[in-house]
Order: structure tokens, then C-alpha cells, then sequence
């Protein structure tokens, strides 16, 4: 999940300015001890606005450039190492800047000697930094936290839309019609076929049933149940699809349940192979990844691709792991490698 952060956000920009104006009035009344009119000009908490500002770009930059330093969790030393390197940066610019001022308008020999006045000046950089960067923390954990809601939200959305799909997929009454007829001609044609879809087809409710409502469950079980389903499916589309698994170790990995189905039932619904062609289903495990490699069929049994039961299952593991779904979709062949997760 990809944090969004806007430095020129109105009140981000609104409230260290506001911080900034107290800060130089409470400094212009110490130092002057009189009440005057200078006292509120607005000329140094603007320049203290874009310090700021540049504070905030350069945490921006580092903060986005190593984002797991924010997600799934906070990493605070990787945090407090990326603050000091804005420090540092921060420092040389405003040096840098000051630098060029000083030199623009004849300054140099008032700005940068004797060399206390360097260091108080650096001084007064590091303890700006600071404080811009606990008002700019402060912003990212609020967006963070205020995304990672939403997230949780569209997560749990999506389980729900996933097992409510899942499960109507299989109790769908035109589901349940289709293949009870195609039992009722194996019953006729070939009472030993007919007796194994049925215990496919008995064996596909059991596993909806005492899955739905697991987030994981062992490899070798959805492996199992996405078998089942293909084995059974198979009847429908003979001689049209094939299905080769590699041996997986046992008690090693899991996974979501339903989400090697999906894919299989994705391949079988978006590829229709032509006459005396076959279209090969390969299940593999490679670097921790299940990897589910097709070639492609000229033709598709959808009318329409919506998308959702892959967009459901990215969510899915949005949520359980920080390895995102990979997609490979080629001219000839579609692969997708789902991570696995160790027990």
C-alpha cells in the first residue's frame, strides 16, 4: 500500500506557519522587551515556512523511497536512521542557501565569521529540523493511520465479497443444474465416472463449508480442493484442459483458501481452446512462490472480463503478506505467482 502524502496539504502548510509566527513573536518579545508593530511582520515565519517546506520534501523523498520503513509495521531504527540523513541534506542546503544569499548581497563576511556564528547558525538548523520534522511525523503517521483504516476497511470488504462469491459459485442453483445433469448422463454412460464426480462434487462442499471462514489454510489442502474442482470440471470440457502439478512438501506452507481454485477457474473461464487443442494448467512452487502458468486459448467462455475475483485475492494478501501477487501476462501464456506463507 502506497502511502499518500501532500507536503503542500492546505492545513499541514496552515499550522506550521501558524507554529512558526508564534515561535518568532515569542522570540522578537524576549530579545526586544517593547510591544511594536515589527513584532507581528509576517516576513520570517514565511521564510520559516518554506525551511519547512523543504524539510518535508526531503522526508517525502526518503520516507517513499524505503516504504517499508512504514508498512506492515513501523521500523523505528530504519526511521530514526532516515531522519538523521534528512538532517544531514537539510543542513547542507540551508547552508548552502545562505550561502548564495550571502554572496548576492555582499553578506558574506557578516553571515559566516567569526565561526561560533557558523555553528550557532547550524545550531538553530538542527533544532528547526526537528521541529518540522515532529510536525511532518506527525502528518504521516495521521495519513497513515487514516489509510490504514480505509485499507482495513476495503480488506474486509473484499474478504467478505470473496466468500460470499466463492460460495455462491458453488451453490449456484444453474451450477448445481449443470452438473447434476452431466451426473445423471455418467450415471448412463459410465457408472465408475459417475460415482468419482460425485465425489468430487461432494468433496468441493465439504471444503466451502469448513474453509470459508479460515483466512489460511495448508498448501496441500487447497491444492486438494483446486484438484477436485479441475477433476470435476473436466467432465464439462473433456479432453479440453489439462492440469500438471509438481510434489509440494507438506506441513511447509499456507495460503488462502479458495485462491488456487480462483485461478484455475479463472483459466478455464477466460481460455477456450480450439478444436484438438488443449489448453495445459502447470502448478509449480519456486522461491516461495505457487506459480500458476497457462497458454493461452484464442477464444474466451466469458463475454466480459470483470476482474474481480483477482482484484479480491491481491486484497487477500494485502493484507496477510507484504510480497504482492505477481502477473505475467504474455502473448502466448498467462502466469501468476502467489507467495506462500510459512507456517
Amino acid at each position: 500500500m502506497k502511502l499518500n502524502l501532500n507536503i503542500l496539504n492546505k492545513y499541514l502548510l496552515g499550522f506550521t506557519f501558524a507554529l512558526s509566527y508564534l515561535n518568532v513573536i515569542s522570540k522578537r518579545i524576549s530579545s526586544q522587551k517593547v510591544f511594536d508593530w515589527y513584532i507581528f511582520t509576517p516576513e520570517a515565519p514565511l521564510l520559516s515556512l518554506i525551511y519547512a517546506i523543504i524539510v518535508f520534501a526531503l522526508l517525502k523523498f526518503i520516507l517513499l523511497k524505503k516504504e517499508g520503513i512504514l508498512y506492515p509495521k513501523v521500523k523505528w531504527k530504519k526511521l530514526s536512521y532516515a531522519i538523521v540523513i534528512g538532517l544531514i541534506f537539510y543542513v547542507l542546503i540551508a547552508n548552502i542557501l545562505s550561502l548564495i544569499v550571502a554572496l548576492s548581497f555582499g553578506t558574506f563576511d557578516r553571515n559566516f565569521q567569526p565561526l561560533s556564528l557558523v555553528l550557532i547558525n547550524n545550531m538553530s538548523y538542527v533544532i528547526d529540523y526537528f521541529l518540522f520534522s515532529i510536525i511532518f511525523m506527525s502528518y504521516v503517521f495521521y495519513r497513515r493511520n487514516i489509510q490504514q483504516e480505509q485499507y482495513l476497511k476495503d480488506v474486509e470488504q473484499s474478504l467478505s465479497k470473496s466468500k460470499i462469491n466463492n460460495l455462491k459459485a458453488q451453490l449456484n442453483p444453474h451450477f448445481l443444474f449443470n452438473n447434476l445433469n452431466s451426473l445423471d448422463e455418467l450415471v448412463h454412460r459410465d457408472t465408475n465416472k459417475a460415482s468419482d464426480f460425485l465425489a468430487e462434487f461432494a468433496s468441493i462442499y465439504r471444503f466451502s463449508l469448513d474453509n470459508i471462514n479460515k483466512q489460511l489454510i495448508p498448501l496441500e489442502d487447497e491444492l486438494a480442493f483446486a484438484t477436485s474442482y479441475f477433476e470435476m470440471m473436466k467432465e464439462k470440457y473433456p479432453n479440453e484442459y489439462k492440469l500438471t502439478k509438481q510434489e509440494f512438501e507438506k506441513n511447509v506452507f499456507l495460503i488462502p483458501p479458495f485462491s488456487c481454485q480462483t485461478l484455475v477457474e479463472n483459466v478455464l473461464e477466460h481460455n477456450k481452446p480450439e478444436k484438438d487443442s488443449t489448453v495445459n494448467i502447470t502448478i509449480k512452487q519456486t522461491n516461495s512462490y505457487l506459480i500458476i502458468h497457462n497458454n493461452k486459448a484464442g477464444k474466451s467462455r466469458k463475454i466480459t472480463a470483470s476482474g474481480k475475483a483477482l482484484e479480491n485475492l491481491k486484497m487477500q494478501y494485502q493484507q496477510l503478506v507484504t510480497q504482492e501477487i505477481v502477473i505475467e501476462d504474455n502473448h502466448d501464456e498467462f502466469i501468476i505467482k502467489l507467495p506462500l506463507i510459512t507456517k
